[in-house]
């Protein structure tokens, strides 16, 4: 009537391998890569300096205040054809000292006279 049962036949120890399987952590819990979820934000398109050469553009000061040219309006007068310097070249013309005051020859007024043919 009370006789033990065989837990051979009545328990048998179930195999583990077949109900509970490790879970694959690569398929269900990866690492996010951060290169596409969490990307850092490029400033140079966000925040971009701006350009002072077309906001602050100094003023050419060569077309708003030019100097005045002052060759039109005060001209030099040539007095070249005014006053002319005069000759005095055909005015005063120094003498010729040779042809008024000459040197007299004095060989053809004092000759020796030859004593040879008058005292003997």
């Amino acid at each position: 009537t009370d006789s033990p049962k065989s837990s051979s036949s009545i328990t048998t120890p179930k195999s583990t391998s077949s109900i509970t399987t490790p879970t694959s952590t690569s398929s269900t819990d990866t690492p996010k890569s951060t290169s596409s979820t969490d990307t850092p934000t490029s400033t140079s398109s966000i925040t971009t300096p701006t350009s002072t050469s077309s906001t602050d553009t100094p003023k050419s000061t060569s077309s708003t205040d030019t100097p005045k040219s002052t060759s039109s309006t005060t001209t030099i007068t040539f007095t070249s054809s005014i006053t002319t310097p005069t000759s005095t070249s055909s005015t005063d013309t120094p003498k010729s000292t040779s042809s008024t005051d000459t040197p007299k020859s004095t060989s053809s007024t004092t000759t020796p006279t030859f004593t040879s043919s008058t005292d003997t």
